[in-house]
């Protein structure tokens, strides 16, 4: 056997374990616990509170 077989397989399973560590940091970082950022939010939320506005005014 290769010397060198055993330290690249060693090297390889170091980067998958970094690579989901990072994945996990990244997906903490797009959603914060606090709130979730969704751009299609924006445009729905205003009509929404005005079709809420109009039925208690009703």
């Amino acid at each position: 056997m290769n010397i060198l077989q055993p330290i690249g397989h060693m090297f390889i399973a170091f980067l998958a374990a970094v690579g989901r560590l990072a994945t996990l940091a990244a997906d903490d970082n797009l959603h914060p616990s606090e709130k979730v950022y969704t751009p299609w939010a924006d445009p729905i939320v205003p009509v929404a509170e005005s079709a809420l506005l109009k039925e208690e005014t009703s």
